[in-house]
């Protein structure tokens, strides 16, 4: 009998990467700005720019996942729910990431503030479907 191979054609491939890539290039930016020891610090009256920026950053991710998990599911029906685990997910392994970087610490508040920027994307994205499917009303 012949023997079969378990290689997976190129072509199977593609429509993961296709809609993985924005993805995972936003979070080698994220991982790449979390290994730098001091970021620059921005002047201003905002109560905590690092939990703002924090924010800011998940909610971009929270938008390239949703994407992501939209072209291409995880784990079946549940988009917003997907998007959100893989986004917090992330978001913990940073902090765990920055905990071994000098000048560094691993903080349960940014990880917080990471899940509601993911969390404020995908309502976003929500809101903006509920009113596409309602006629923009």
């Amino acid at each position: 009998m012949p023997k079969q191979s378990m290689k997976l054609p190129l072509t199977s491939l593609m429509p993961v990467v296709k809609a993985w890539w924005p993805a995972l290039l936003y979070m080698a930016a994220i991982f790449i700005l979390s290994a730098q020891s001091k970021l620059p610090e921005l002047p201003g009256p905002i109560l905590s720019w690092d939990k703002s920026l924090h924010l800011i950053a998940y909610l971009g991710l929270g938008f390239v996942l949703f994407r992501a998990v939209s072209l291409t599911p995880l784990l079946g029906p549940g988009l917003y729910p997907q998007s959100l685990l893989v986004g917090a997910l992330y978001g913990a392994s940073d902090e765990l990431h920055q905990r071994f970087v000098p000048g560094r610490t691993m903080d349960f508040f940014d990880w917080l503030a990471d899940v509601m920027g993911l969390a404020l994307a995908l309502l976003i994205i929500g809101i903006i479907k509920n009113r596409r499917a309602n006629g923009g009303k």
